[in-house]
């Protein structure tokens, strides 16, 4: 479904879609119901992960750099899902979002010392871009949703950049990191499938930085 139609949809009011499946056997139901007019917070995206390297120093992650209008319309990681900017938040609510999430997601993995705002003296920063950030529905009864995610990170210390790399993935509710549940509206859904993309995106590029950090010795 095209980004222009898909926004006219969740903007429209008054309207449902609700899936009655009847069959002679009991099947699996994987769609969503919209309810207008309701907003939900967005969903939870810290990554399980705990870094097995440890850096004495702190780091300062600065907010990211919303980028997308950029990269319209591009293939993501390979997929069949194109970049878009539907993502169902307030505008200009996306870049402190994804900066809250990073820092969540590095103080969850004990990797440095303390996490700071981009204005502290510290050794280590990490700067980003987000290149891709929404979700995507496909299908008019049996209905296919899912979260796009493309950020790069920009990994320095001392201000040399240590480490460097584009993280993209797209995770749909028939994937096994959708979390959410096999029926739910279609904001809930689109922004499950988005959170559950960017802890993905997250559990990568930690992986990633860990890396870095040991090979400079933290």
């Amino acid at each position: 479904m095209h980004c222009q139609s898909l926004r006219a949809q969740l903007l429209s009011a008054g309207r449902f879609v609700v899936l009655l499946a009847f069959a002679a056997c009991l099947t699996a139901c994987e769609t969503t119901v919209r309810i207008p007019g309701l907003s939900f917070a967005f969903p939870e995206s810290a990554p399980a992960f705990v870094s097995a390297t440890h850096s004495p120093d702190a780091i300062a992650v600065a907010a990211p750099t919303d980028g997308r209008a950029k990269y319209l319309g591009r293939n993501v990681a390979g997929s069949d899902w194109h970049s878009c900017m539907v993502d169902t938040l307030p505008e200009g609510e996306l870049p402190d979002l994804v900066r809250g999430r990073i820092v969540e997601a590095l103080g969850k993995s004990r990797m440095f010392a303390s996490v700071e705002s981009a204005a502290a003296p510290v050794p280590w920063t990490l700067d980003s871009e987000i290149q891709v950030f929404c979700s995507q529905t496909r299908g008019f009864v049996f209905r296919r949703v899912a979260g796009l995610v493309g950020i790069k990170f920009t990994l320095k210390k001392g201000g040399k950049v240590v480490s460097e790399q584009m993280v993209e993935r797209v995770v749909t509710d028939a994937d096994p990191e959708f979390t959410g549940a096999q029926v739910s509206t279609v904001e809930q859904a689109m922004r499950r499938a988005m959170a559950d993309t960017l802890r993905v995106v997250l559990t990568n590029e930690l992986g990633q930085m860990e890396k870095a950090v040991h090979e400079t010795g933290g």
